[in-house]
């Protein structure tokens, strides 16, 4: 076995289906839920998702030999240390939603900019 022409085939390598993952997120009253579809495509490798609740979250996902690895963070640290002010915002499904300023020489001040 595994001496063939074209070596091993991993567990799973043949598979020709889309993979997708639902997340169920809780988030105070009622859960949030989010759709990754077709976990193994480049485009879907780190993406960020608005909760219900207004809140945001960013997903990872990493491929190793035997797994798919989905991080999930809900927090993102700006370390401004130059003098210049920068502007953060989210892209989700092509929208563009301004997170806020970072003002020059602010350590992981966020000040939201008003809607």
């Amino acid at each position: 076995r595994g001496l063939g022409v074209g070596g091993q085939r991993l567990y799973g390598s043949d598979l020709l289906v889309a993979r997708s993952v639902l997340l169920i997120i809780e988030t105070g009253e009622s859960p949030s839920t989010i759709m990754i579809e077709n976990i193994d495509s480049e485009e879907h490798k780190s993406q960020a998702f608005n909760l219900d609740d207004g809140s945001s979250i960013f997903t990872e996902i990493t491929h190793t030999d035997r797994a798919e690895i989905i991080s999930v963070k809900g927090r993102v640290f700006l370390h401004n240390c130059t003098n210049l002010s920068l502007s953060a915002a989210l892209e989700h499904n092509r929208n563009i939603d301004s997170l806020g300023v970072c003002q020059a020489g602010d350590f992981g001040k966020l000040q939201k900019a008003a809607a």
